[in-house]
């Protein structure tokens, strides 16, 4: 056996370092950094119009079976979901109705 192995398994060790208790900051960052990743992504789209290009103005679409039925919005219906993305982003990075917002 190599110096220092205690012999525990893998599986009780992950388990006692699952609940070994740590500071919330890294959880906290983590949210604010993707909920401003987010934000970022859904305002480049619409900043440089590939909300339209990529969302609206396809004619081809690939449907999965049993989806067929369902049909992509239109153009300001699409600029409306990525409004609500770019708020619900900027709501997980500010903790703000994180539950409304994810």
């Amino acid at each position: 056996m190599p110096a220092g192995h205690t012999g525990s398994s893998l599986h009780v060790r992950l388990a006692r370092a699952a609940l070994t208790d740590v500071d919330a900051a890294s959880a906290v960052m983590f949210r604010a950094l993707f909920g401003l990743l987010v934000t970022a992504s859904a305002l480049r789209f619409a900043a440089k119009g590939w909300i339209g290009d990529h969302f609206a103005t396809p004619r081809v679409f690939f449907p999965y079976w049993g989806f067929e039925w369902v049909t992509p919005l239109s153009h300001g219906g699409m600029v409306a979901l990525f409004a609500a993305l770019a708020v619900a982003g900027a709501g997980v990075a500010l903790g703000a109705f994180y539950r409304v917002a994810m």
